[in-house]
């Protein structure tokens, strides 16, 4: 029940294309076009040739708009691709908790395969195609119709614009359909990638917390003491003097006289 909203949002794309975008899209048949077509109203007539005209040219555009988005995801997906290589190099060296490098092994896993098939569908929308239709020069310049009045010619001509927009309408929805698939596939590698920074954030804050409570549990270093003999010729003694020799009494004043 869980899983349900989230392979609908990825996958209903897909199925969509290969049930419905791989068939033609449900149009007016040409049959039932050139019937409706056949008026003489000159007004008329002129609306619906410069309707479909001016289809041709949005679809035209329509076209190389895709094909710029296309360009422009599959330069995106590829550096997101490299930014996962490098985080299983970290995964490999920095995360050694196996609690953490099994979740991280999975998100490494669904961010490579969402990348991966992001790529692929930018690439099939964005791959060179030789069934887009152009005008024919053989419808242009068909010499039954230019024989004609003005209201034929452009009659003619409404009907085969109208078989040119139908395919080219046919072949760009598909292209929508791979970049409405690329989109969903590069969100969810998105996804991915913040998860696997989340969980890398994660453990490197616990390895920090384990480090600093390892610190703080050791207790403090004493300096070693001294033993008793070195203690005791630290001390330093008093110095006595020597004695001095004994003097003498002095000389009589008779003596000096003499």
């Amino acid at each position: 029940m869980f899983l349900e909203p989230i392979r609908f949002y990825l996958f209903k794309d897909i199925s969509y294309f290969w049930l419905k975008a791989s068939k033609t899209a449900k149009h007016l048949d040409i049959d039932d076009v050139i019937s409706r077509l056949c008026i003489n109203d000159k007004d008329i007539i002129n609306t619906v040739y410069s309707i479909q005209y001016d289809l041709l040219a949005k679809e035209e555009k329509r076209r190389s708009d895709l094909d710029s988005k296309a360009y422009s995801l599959i330069g995106i997906v590829g550096v997101c691709i490299t930014i996962i290589f490098g985080l299983g190099g970290i995964l490999l060296e920095k995360i050694k908790e196996p609690a953490n490098l099994i979740i991280l092994t999975v998100l490494y896993l669904g961010a490579f395969l969402f990348g991966m098939l992001s790529l692929i569908f930018a690439l099939l929308a964005a791959r060179a195609r030789s069934d887009f239709s152009t005008i024919n020069d053989e419808d242009v310049f068909s010499e039954k119709e230019i024989a004609g009045n003005i209201c034929t010619y452009k009659r003619y001509l409404s009907a085969h614009y109208w078989q040119i927009y139908q395919k080219n309408f046919n072949l760009n929805e598909r292209k929508g359909v791979f970049l409405k698939i690329t989109f969903r596939m590069f969100f969810s590698n998105i996804i991915f990638l913040l998860l696997i920074v989340i969980v890398i954030s994660y453990s490197s804050l616990r390895k920090e917390d384990k480090i600093m409570s390892s610190s703080k549990g050791k207790p403090p270093a004493t300096s070693t003491p001294t033993t008793g003999k070195l203690a005791t010729a630290s001390v330093v003694k008093p110095q006595i003097p020597e004695p001095t020799s004994k003097p003498t009494s002095g000389k009589s004043v008779t003596e000096r006289k003499e």
